[in-house]
């Protein structure tokens, strides 16, 4: 009888869109445990986030095949084209076990045609909001679609929705994006488009415009969108310029280091 009473329960902490499949949320505050031996079955499960309840499974085998425990909470995902080159951006509010996005494109919209361009590493598990870019500078014309398979550790995965970019000719011009984090404590990112092949550098100097260091040296850069990561160890807390140096042209952004 207690057996049977645990099983109820589950069945109404979980709330499923279809009767067989379809995608299945843990309420919040609830925990449903799938021990060895039985199964649960769904498209997509979503759990294990802040706004959902906790799932325990005993191993992979308790999953249906084809399934997934949706591993990333996913705030926006965006493209933009510029000279045929599309830039992906996609931020995310939480992370479970997240291995890592890899990204795909289409020419059409059809789930047979998805070709995967690239792999971006995910932050494992982390209740920080987290940025991620991407770049496909192959030029193109008309529309294209592209979408990320989040892969969590055990190889599981989910699709985000799907994005579509109309592609527009026109001379990028030298960007430098906002710096992030910022403030930052160990590392952070300096994002840039080029309008054509450039040797890069990266400078950080005191608001008074005293060298501090050269946080990355010359480095040849492809037209496009690239970001570099830098780390920021052993230098003091404070603010900071960061310059970037392409070929004759600079751009700056404020930086602040904390402790």
């Amino acid at each position: 009888m207690k057996t049977i009473m645990i099983f109820f329960i589950a069945l109404f902490v979980v709330h499923m869109a279809n009767a067989q499949r379809g995608d299945m949320t843990v309420a919040t505050a609830a925990q449903l445990t799938v021990p060895a031996g039985a199964q649960i079955c769904a498209d997509r499960i979503f759990a294990n986030n802040p706004g959902y309840g906790a799932l325990t499974i005993a191993n992979a085998n308790c999953l249906c095949p084809g399934m997934s425990v949706v591993p990333v909470e996913l705030l926006a995902f965006s493209a933009s084209a510029d000279n045929g080159i599309v830039l992906l951006r996609w931020t995310t509010a939480t992370e479970l076990n997240c291995h890592g996005f890899e990204v795909q494109k289409a020419a059409h919209g059809g789930g047979a045609e998805w070709l995967a361009l690239g792999f971006v590493e995910g932050a494992g598990s982390t209740t920080e909001r987290r940025d991620y870019f991407f770049s496909d500078p192959g030029t193109n014309e008309g529309t294209a679609f592209y979408r990320l398979r989040i892969i969590d550790y055990d190889g599981s995965f989910a699709y985000s929705p799907v994005v579509e970019v109309r592609f527009v000719t026109r001379v990028l011009p030298y960007t430098m994006y906002p710096v992030y984090p910022n403030p930052a404590t160990e590392n952070i990112t300096v994002s840039f488009t080029l309008p054509e092949a450039a040797s890069v550098s990266l400078t950080l100097y005191t608001v008074a415009g005293t060298e501090v260091t050269r946080v990355m040296e010359p480095r040849e850069f492809s037209a496009g969108f690239h970001a570099a990561t830098l780390p920021t160890s052993g230098l003091s807390p404070g603010t900071y310029v960061i310059e970037l140096q392409a070929g004759a042209v600079r751009r700056t952004q404020t930086v602040v280091l904390l402790q």
